[in-house]
């Protein structure tokens, strides 16, 4: 082959050796989400996002340590800034709450109260909660028994009015109508006693009618015979 003519298909053969490895590179390369077409003819890339787990808005754990370890303070601020925040609680960390710092408010004189009140809202979104877990001294035990004991009251209490109010609803309906059931029976007495008077009434005019007829009527002693009485 001549040498000019080498030379000038040196390019030639360098573009197809970058076109080989081009191919190739891509053959290797990871596919990609392919383009999705609409049905206006746009195309656009599909993308695959994974959703995330929801972060938690109480630290639970972290609270929890701190009441073991004695740290009452802090455990209540972290508590207390979380309700301050007005976040979204569930009710296992609503109950968590108030069970923490009803407890943990309730341990001092000055904030005894407090812990009163937190006890209170326990009780009133888990009315079966218990605090045997929270390691606490007889005098927590036997204020929350308390509070427990007036609350169970309450809604007996409320439970019998309930009861007492459904009673008097029902006794009005039958006393409605008993009522309307009575007028009714009394109208047709009524009406029955009317026509039992117009009835007798009736039967005693005929009767003296009869009675007119026996006593001033003619009799064959009575009779006049060309206007003389008969000789008896």
């Amino acid at each position: 082959m001549p040498r000019h003519s080498f030379r000038r298909s040196i390019p030639a053969i360098a573009v197809w050796v970058a076109l080989l490895l081009t191919a190739i590179t891509v053959s290797a390369a990871p596919k990609k989400a392919a383009p999705i077409k609409s049905a206006s003819g746009s195309t656009a890339t599909q993308i695959i996002t994974i959703p995330s787990t929801p972060k938690s808005a109480l630290d639970t754990a972290r609270v929890r340590k701190l009441y073991l370890d004695g740290d009452f303070d802090e455990a209540i601020e972290l508590l207390v800034v979380g309700l301050n925040e007005k976040r979204k609680f569930n009710h296992e960390d609503s109950v968590f709450i108030y069970k923490h710092l009803g407890v943990m408010y309730a341990a001092k004189y000055d904030t005894r109260e407090k812990g009163k009140y937190y006890m209170h809202q326990l009780l009133t979104v888990e009315p079966t909660a218990k605090i045997l877990d929270m390691y606490a001294s007889d005098m927590i035990y036997m204020i929350f028994k308390n509070i427990q004991d007036e609350l169970d009251a309450t809604r007996r209490k409320y439970d019998r009015a309930e009861q007492h109010v459904a009673e008097n609803s029902k006794q009005g309906q039958d006393s409605e109508s008993g009522a309307a059931s009575k007028t009714s029976k009394e109208k047709s007495a009524a009406d029955g006693n009317g026509t039992g008077y117009w009835i007798g009434a009736t039967g005693a005019v005929v009767a003296a009618g009869v009675a007119a007829y026996f006593i001033f009527g003619d009799s064959p002693e009575t009779r006049k015979v060309d206007g003389v009485f008969p000789q008896q």
